[in-house]
C-alpha cells in the first residue's frame, strides 16, 4: 500500500518515524540532490532508511524501532545537536519535534528553500542604500553548498548595520535577539499578515506577523539561527 507522506500535524504525523525518515533521506541520503543524479537509478542507497522501517507501525515498539533508526543516522551525521530522544518524537513532544526539524533545516536544508540570487540582490540593495556607489560585484549565480551560510550572514549583516548593529558571527551576535528584531522591523510592513502594533518586543512582533511564539523562544538559541534567518 502506498504510504501518504503528507504532514498535517507535527505532533502526530512524525510519531511512527516513517515521514521523519523520508525527511532525513531527502536532506542527507538522496542522490537526487547531486548534479550527477540524473544519470543514476533510484536505487537502495537513495532511500537507505526506508528499507529498514517497519510500517505500518501501530505499536509503540515499532515506532520506537523506526524513530531510533532515524536518530541513529542523524547522530552519526552530527544532525541531532539537541540530543532529541526517540520517546520525544513518539510521545508527540511538539517543541522537541520542531526543534529537531529546525536543526535539520539549519544544517542541510537551506539551499532548498530560497531563491539565493534574490538574496544576493537584496543584500546588494542594502549595501547601495548605506554605501552609495558600491561596485556591483558578486551578483552572478551562487554555487557551492557552503555559499548559503555566507549569503545569509552578509544579508543579515547589512540589515543589522542599517539599524545600528553589528554581526561578527551567526551565534553569539544573535543571542540577545536585537538582530532578529531589526530584521522584523525592516520587512514586517511588506508581509500580508502585518498588523501595526505599538509592541516592541521580538516575541510580540513575531506573533503580529503570524509566527508561532516558538520562534521567539528559539531565536536566542544558536542552533536555530540559520533556519530562522532563512525563514525571515
Amino acid at each position: 500500500m502506498e504510504y501518504d507522506y503528507t504532514i498535517k500535524n507535527l505532533a502526530i504525523d512524525l510519531r511512527d518515524g516513517v515521514r521523519l525518515a523520508r525527511v532525513v533521506e531527502v536532506l542527507l541520503h538522496s542522490k537526487r540532490r547531486e548534479p550527477s543524479s540524473a544519470q543514476r537509478d533510484d536505487n537502495e542507497e537513495d532511500w537507505s532508511l526506508s528499507l529498514h522501517l517497519q510500517h505500518p507501525a501501530p505499536s509503540r515498539a515499532q515506532k520506537l524501532h523506526n524513530v531510533s533508526l532515524v536518530l541513529s543516522s542523524l547522530n552519526k551525521a552530527g544532525g541531532n545537536s539537541q540530543n532529541i530522544e526517540a520517546k520525544d518524537i513518539i510521545d508527540g513532544h511538539r517543541e522537541k519535534t520542531v526543534g529537531l526539524l529546525w536543526s535539520l533545516l539549519s544544517q542541510w536544508g537551506l539551499e532548498l528553500l530560497l531563491d539565493w540570487d534574490a538574496v544576493k540582490k537584496e543584500t546588494h540593495r542594502l549595501e547601495c542604500e548605506q554605501f552609495p556607489g558600491v561596485v556591483d560585484e558578486g551578483m552572478g549565480m551562487c554555487s557551492g553548498k557552503h555559499d548559503h551560510i555566507v549569503l545569509l550572514r552578509n544579508w543579515a549583516s547589512n540589515v543589522a548595520i542599517k539599524h545600528g548593529l553589528a554581526i561578527s558571527n551567526l551565534t553569539t551576535s544573535f543571542a540577545d535577539g536585537r538582530v532578529f528584531l531589526a530584521i522584523v522591523n525592516e520587512y514586517e510592513q511588506y508581509l500580508p499578515s502585518y498588523s501595526k502594533t505599538d509592541k516592541t518586543s521580538l516575541e510580540a512582533k513575531l506573533r503580529g506577523i503570524g509566527c508561532n511564539s516558538y520562534f521567539g523562544k528559539r531565536s536566542r538559541e544558536h542552533h536555530y539561527v540559520n533556519g530562522l534567518l532563512t525563514y525571515s
